[in-house]
C-alpha cells in the first residue's frame, strides 16, 4: 500500500506539533478501509468493461472516443482521493489510466471472442 504510506504521514503532519496525535486501532483500520475500498473498486474497471462489453452496452470504439473525458474524470477522482499535493494525484492517476487502456484491450478481446464463438456456431449449424 504505497498510497497509505504517502497519505498517512501527510495527515499526521497536519497537526504541526500543535496536538498530541493518538491513533486507536479502530481509527487506523477505518482509515485503511476508507482508503483501500475506493482503490479496490477502481481497480475492477477492466472486469466491469468486459462485463458491459459482453452485454453489448459498451464497445471498445466508444471507449476510445471518450478517452479524453475518461482521462479527465480519472484526474478529478485521483485529485479528490488524495491529499492536496502535486505528486500524489499523478501517482494515483497513472495506474488508473493504464487500467483504462487495459479495459479497452480486454473489451476488444471480449468482442473478438464473442464473434469467434458466433462464427463457429454458424459453421456447426450449416453442417
Amino acid at each position: 500500500m504505497v498510497f497509505v504510506q504517502l497519505i498517512f504521514p501527510f495527515i499526521l503532519s497536519l497537526s504541526d506539533g500543535m496536538f498530541n496525535v493518538m491513533i486507536t486501532v479502530e481509527g487506523y483500520f477505518k482509515f485503511l478501509f476508507r482508503i483501500t475500498v475506493p482503490f479496490a473498486l477502481l481497480f475492477e474497471l477492466p472486469v466491469g468493461a468486459m462485463f458491459l462489453t459482453t452485454l453489448g452496452v459498451l464497445t471498445p470504439d466508444h471507449m476510445k472516443n471518450i478517452r479524453k473525458y475518461a482521462y479527465f474524470a480519472i484526474m478529478v477522482v485521483s485529485t479528490l482521493l488524495t491529499p492536496p499535493d502535486f505528486l500524489l494525484p499523478l501517482l494515483v492517476s497513472v495506474p488508473f489510466i493504464l487500467l483504462y487502456e487495459a479495459s479497452i484491450h480486454l473489451s476488444k478481446a471480449s468482442i473478438e471472442k464473442k464473434q469467434e464463438q458466433l462464427k463457429t456456431f454458424m459453421q456447426q449449424e450449416s453442417i
